[in-house]
């Protein structure tokens, strides 16, 4: 065979190599819209992919635009979603060479703000807006380029995440992950054999997490009780239905009619009298207590491994100074409760700080049943990553990543 012949030969298997693989193999952008209750964050992740050994390499920092307010608010007017997202496209755009465009594969999948909405059909009118924004993109489009994410998927892909950033899948020293937003939280971990039959709050929890290179039991739980819901829940509680008008413990007297939203509905909120003029700590622990644990209540069973928190458990961590913006901080339970206690006796420019915190240090403590000497590693980026479940997103995207439950109820 003449050299003319191997190199022809060579060629032919490459192209058919590539055509299996469903894209050519090297360079690969993946452009994953989070639709939060907060507003829209589009993240550009790149990405170095070989396809016919199932591996990739995830490059550089990736590049976020972000746009407000969420997505469910345009529930009256889904065509006003539908422009804010194309918006946010031309701002994406501009972090993507012209000839990466077309290879370049785009999803967006809605979260808690979303999942909310009273009507199934506006969400899904406000979809439809968005997929005819996407088929006119440029970008490269699959079938469910637009739909709600599945919370269990959100904390499955948070464990991912987090993992791939520290290259600990496949390992056993995996770590847990606790996730959080404005409308709802998620704890996700890999799970002892021990534990997975015999643990009731378990049980009902766990699925087989399979890719192309890892499979691991994972259990996965997530609740409707986001910081933007819990606030509201707190404030609501005892009154009567329908009331738009709240005083509460939780905040310092001289706060007078500060306004809140929730699912596009305003509310108002005084801080309720005290003689001391500071909030009454024990009352409003107390009141994020009732409404915590009669949402949530597994006990959880991660004492053995290391656990790190993320999203709007470091942001609100980092808001008073306890950790670092780039390398996070580890802090125990009790850090967490002391520096609650000082926040609440001092006057802040949020006046929801008090509450938040207190709700963070109740759900790990009260609701998952975390030690107070418990380490807890608060984290917003890893290797220069942002830890988010949009990069597990990504790679589902790419190689796949699968859920099956692992048990049916007995």
């Amino acid at each position: 065979m003449t050299i003319f012949s191997w190199v022809f030969f060579a060629l032919l298997i490459e192209c058919y190599v590539k055509q299996c693989a469903g894209m050519s193999t090297g360079l690969q952008y993946v452009v994953v819209i989070d639709a939060g209750s907060t507003g829209s964050r589009a993240i550009t992740y790149k990405f170095n992919v070989d396809h016919l050994n199932r591996q990739l390499q995830l490059n550089n920092r990736e590049s976020v635009k972000q746009m407000t307010p969420g997505l469910h608010e345009f529930w009256n007017n889904p065509i006003e979603g539908g422009n804010q997202i194309q918006k946010l496209l031309e701002h994406v755009k501009e972090d993507i060479p012209k000839e990466n465009l077309a290879s370049t594969q785009l999803i967006l999948r809605a979260t808690g703000g979303m999942r909310k909405l009273k009507n199934p059909n506006q969400a899904e009118n406000i979809l439809k807006e968005v997929r005819k924004v996407f088929s006119t993109s440029g970008f490269y489009i699959n079938g469910n380029s637009a739909e709600i994410l599945d919370a269990v998927d959100e904390g499955i892909f948070s464990w991912f995440t987090i993992n791939f950033l520290l290259g600990l899948l496949g390992s056993k020293k995996t770590v847990a992950a606790l996730d959080m937003g404005g409308a709802s939280t998620q704890v996700s971990f890999a799970i002892e054999d021990k534990l997975k039959s015999k643990v009731s709050s378990v049980y009902d929890h766990v699925y087989s997490v399979v890719t192309p290179n890892y499979e691991s039991d994972v259990f996965s739980l997530s609740s409707e009780l986001g910081l933007d819901v819990l606030l509201y829940k707190v404030l609501k509680y005892g009154t009567p239905n329908g009331t738009r008008h709240f005083n509460s413990v939780c905040m310092r007297h001289s706060v007078k009619l500060r306004r809140f939203y929730l699912n596009t509905m305003l509310f108002t909120v005084s801080g309720a009298p005290n003689r001391n003029l500071t909030i009454d700590f024990d009352a409003c622990m107390d009141g994020v207590k009732k409404v915590t644990l009669n949402t949530i209540n597994p006990k959880l069973h991660i004492e053995n491994q290391r656990i790190f928190a993320f999203s709007g458990f470091a942001y609100k961590i980092l808001s008073i100074g306890l950790i670092d913006s780039e390398k996070g901080g580890r802090l125990t339970l009790n850090d967490i409760l002391s520096n609650t206690k000082i926040v609440c006796n001092t006057k802040t420019k949020d006046p929801f700080l008090c509450l938040h915190l207190t709700y963070i240090y109740v759900l790990l403590h009260h609701a998952y049943g975390l030690n107070l000497s418990t380490n807890i590693e608060f984290r917003q980026n890893v290797n220069g990553h942002v830890v988010s479940w949009t990069l597990g997103c990504a790679i589902d995207l790419l190689f796949g990543i699968s859920k099956t439950k692992k048990y049916t109820s007995k």
